[in-house]
């Protein structure tokens, strides 16, 4: 794990356009927390208030993202590089969404609310990279929105992992009961088998009983109406 530097901090996107004075001075007045999470161990969980800017800086973490009554789960792993759920920490929802847990050591760094607020109002690098980290989230996930429903079940189960994602790239494993999984997308259990069996057999998922693998989520879309 390389050392904590002013390039390291340089190349995360909320310190983008930071000279080394700036990030001398941030330093020094945030005072932030920086800790090495072992792998395996949870970062932010599903549920928790959101009371500081979580700020992962190296390693992979795994991102688990479940309904309300664990019925279906959808877990994918990603480099870290950026900020959990900036959008969290203020508003009238500051719970976090999904559960982060650490796939590799990772070095994180965490923010008090009110340092956020300190830094907002002082320093307007900080403050532009911020809202646009917040922007860039909201319009990421109202892109996601289709004009119209899918016709075809195989376009209403993307639509479904697609929607419930962090990303929509990269290898997703969804965790549900068939039966449930066909009463999600309305139709029948027969009709689901079929669907994924033609899937599979074009290499865009693999499945089985209680869990279906998507090698590409980004194919998986590209590819069905």
């Amino acid at each position: 794990m390389k050392p904590l530097n002013y390039d390291t901090l340089a190349a995360l996107p909320l310190f983008m356009g930071m000279d080394g004075a700036m990030l001398s001075s941030f330093y020094d007045e945030a005072r932030p927390a920086v800790t090495i999470v072992r792998q395996g161990a949870m970062i932010a969980r599903r549920g928790e208030e959101c009371r500081t800017l979580t700020i992962v800086m190296d390693g992979s973490i795994t991102v688990t993202s479940s309904d309300p009554h664990g019925i279906c789960e959808i877990e994918e792993h990603m480099p870290a590089n950026g900020v959990i759920e900036p959008q969290r920490l203020f508003g009238l929802h500051t719970t976090y969404m999904r559960t982060y847990t650490a796939a590799s050591p990772c070095r994180v760094m965490r923010l008090p609310k009110q340092t956020v607020v300190s830094q907002l109002l002082v320093n307007e690098v900080f403050r532009f990279n911020f809202m646009n980290l917040v922007c860039s989230t909201a319009q990421q996930f109202e892109s996601r929105f289709a004009p119209a429903a899918p016709y075809t079940l195989e376009g209403r189960l993307a639509m479904f992992v697609l929607f419930k994602s962090l990303r929509p790239v990269g290898i997703k494993v969804l965790r549900v009961k068939m039966t449930d999984l066909a009463a999600m997308l309305c139709t029948s259990r027969l009709t689901l088998s079929r669907m994924l069996h033609s899937l599979s057999s074009r290499g865009l998922i693999e499945f089985s009983r209680s869990h279906i693998v998507i090698p590409s989520l980004e194919n998986l879309t590209a590819t069905v109406k």
